[in-house]
């Protein structure tokens, strides 16, 4: 699931994820490509717009960002549709409130210290008038592993360490 096609972070992020799975040897179906508009509420209308297909879902959603996730994640679940034993889903920002959803999110985090870095020093270059080429700046992000991806464990040790969840550790597939 992605933003509107206004949003170069939007296109960025299907773009690579089209990418990754034709790589991978993996096909999306276009009829799973949902565009929302960032929120969770547009998240879970797109799913509910893709629940009324007739046609099986995919094993996995990944959304563009954390809001869109939730969204998915309570469509899914008012459907009667379990994450992750129906379908996995995935988010990105890693949004400080997914970490105590049920089940806690999976996600992609980027250091919002490093973005705020080059933020600065772009705009006090600018400010300075120093000349700007025109530049996009891809930051590193790293794989934040829950349950909402239906892996075996938990990377997050907030959520590891939490002993509600580490009573179902074992039903997890």
């Amino acid at each position: 699931m992605s933003g509107f096609d206004e949003s170069p972070d939007s296109v960025a992020r299907e773009v690579a994820f089209k990418a990754a799975m034709k790589k991978l040897g993996s096909v999306v179906a276009d009829r799973d490509v949902l565009k929302a508009d960032w929120t969770s509420g547009g998240g879970a209308e797109a799913m509910r717009r893709r629940l009324a297909l007739d046609a099986p879902l995919p094993e996995v959603f990944a959304c563009a960002n954390d809001q869109m996730a939730v969204g998915v994640i309570y469509a899914l679940s008012d459907q009667g549709l379990s994450v992750p034993g129906d379908v996995a889903v995935t988010g990105f920002d890693d949004i400080t409130l997914t970490r105590y959803f049920n089940p806690p999110l999976t996600t992609f985090r980027q250091s919002g210290k490093l973005l705020g870095e080059i933020a600065v020093d772009t705009l006090v270059a600018s400010l300075d008038g120093a000349e700007q080429p025109a530049s996009s700046v891809v930051l590193p992000a790293e794989l934040v592993v829950r349950r909402s991806c239906g892996c075996m464990q938990d990377s997050d040790p907030l959520v590891t360490a939490n002993p509600l969840h580490a009573s179902r550790a074992g039903s997890q597939k």
